[in-house]
C-alpha cells in the first residue's frame, strides 16, 4: 500500500478523479486539468447534464485510483476561474 503523498504524485493532467460536497454520498466524474503544486485545477463537473453550481470555500471530497488502491481527501474550492462553455 502506497501512501497517499505518493499517490498525490500520480495526479497529472486527464486523470480521471471524483468529487463529491462534503455531507453528501453521491460522487460526480471529473478529471484533472493541471497541477500546481499543491493545487489542482479540475473540470468543472455536471450532474444530469447541468454543471454543477460551485463557489470559492465550498468543501469538497476528492476521490481517485493509483493502481489498485482508492484514495479521498478533502479540499476547499479556491476560486471558479472562469465558467465553462459546452462543446456542440
Amino acid at each position: 500500500m502506497s501512501s497517499l503523498q505518493d499517490a498525490l504524485s500520480k495526479l497529472r493532467e486527464n486523470k480521471a478523479v471524483y468529487l463529491r460536497r462534503v455531507g453528501t454520498t453521491k460522487w460526480e466524474k471529473s478529471r484533472v486539468e493541471t497541477v500546481l503544486g499543491k493545487i489542482l485545477h479540475v473540470a468543472h463537473p455536471t450532474e444530469k447534464g447541468r454543471l454543477w453550481s460551485i463557489a470559492a470555500k465550498d468543501n469538497l471530497e476528492i476521490g481517485f485510483s493509483a493502481g489498485e488502491e482508492f484514495y479521498r481527501f478533502l479540499s476547499a474550492v479556491l476560486e471558479v476561474r472562469r465558467k465553462p462553455v459546452p462543446l456542440l
